[in-house]
C-alpha cells in the first residue's frame, strides 16, 4: 500500500526519508484561510484533516493507477506563545519579529496529523505537543540567522529544529520530530491500526 504525504514541507519530506520509507508527495492545494480558531488543537486537527481529505480527493482523481490503495498523511504544525498562534512568517522583517518574541522564552508547538485509507476511508486524526525553549538572542544574532539562508521561510515559529536553528534550542520536552513537523514515533503507533508497520515496510 502506497504512503503518500500530503504535504509540501522540506521537513516532513526529510522525516520520511530519514526513516527510510518509500513515499509519493502530493501537496494539498486546501485554503488554510478558510480555518479560523483560536485553540491550537482544535485548529491544527481541522486543519490536517481537511489537507489529509483533499490530498484523498486528488490521489483517486489523478494519482491512482487503477484505484490502488494508498495511505494519506495530512499534517498542520502551529507555534503557540503567549496565549496567541504563530504560523508561518510573511517575508524576513516578520521572522525577526517572531524569533525576538520567543528568543528566552518557552513555547509551545502543535502538529496535527490525519491518515486516511483511501479504500476504506478508515481514518484517525491526533495532536502531538512539544514545548520548546530557546536561549536569548541579541538582535545582531537574529539577523545573522536571518540573513545567511532562508530556512525561516514556510516554517511555522520562522525556525527549523532540522537546521541552524538547533543552535539557539537549548530544551526540547516531547517528541523532536514533532518540532520538525511530523511526530514519527506516534505515527508509526497510530499506524499499525491501519495495517502498516513501517519498521518493515516497503510498496513492493
Amino acid at each position: 500500500m502506497k504512503l503518500v504525504l500530503g504535504s509540501s514541507s522540506r521537513d516532513r519530506k526529510k522525516c520520511f526519508e530519514r526513516a527510510n520509507l518509500s513515499f509519493e508527495i502530493i501537496p494539498s492545494n486546501f485554503d488554510e484561510s478558510m480555518i479560523i480558531n483560536d485553540d491550537p488543537i482544535v485548529l491544527v486537527k481541522d486543519l490536517a484533516l481537511k489537507k489529509a481529505r483533499n490530498v484523498l480527493q486528488l490521489w483517486n482523481d489523478h494519482y491512482s493507477k487503477n484505484k490502488e490503495p494508498a495511505i494519506i498523511i495530512g499534517a498542520d504544525t502551529m507555534v503557540f506563545y503567549d496565549g496567541k498562534l504563530i504560523g508561518k512568517p510573511k517575508d524576513k522583517q516578520d521572522a525577526f519579529r517572531i524569533i525576538s518574541n520567543l528568543s528566552g522564552q518557552y513555547h509551545d508547538i502543535y502538529t496535527g496529523v490525519a491518515i486516511i485509507q483511501s479504500e476504506t476511508l478508515q481514518q484517525e486524526v491526533f495532536v502531538d505537543h512539544s514545548r520548546i525553549h530557546f536561549q536569548q538572542l541579541e538582535p545582531s544574532e537574529i539577523w545573522d540567522y536571518l540573513n545567511l539562508k532562508d530556512e525561516f521561510t514556510g516554517r511555522a515559529g520562522a525556525y527549523s529544529l532540522r537546521d541552524r536553528a538547533s543552535l539557539f534550542i537549548d530544551e526540547i520536552q516531547g517528541s523532536p520530530t514533532n518540532v520538525i513537523g511530523l511526530p514519527m514515533a506516534k505515527l508509526r503507533r497510530i499506524l499499525k491500526n491501519f495495517g502498516v508497520n513501517l519498521l518493515n515496510y516497503n510498496t513492493e
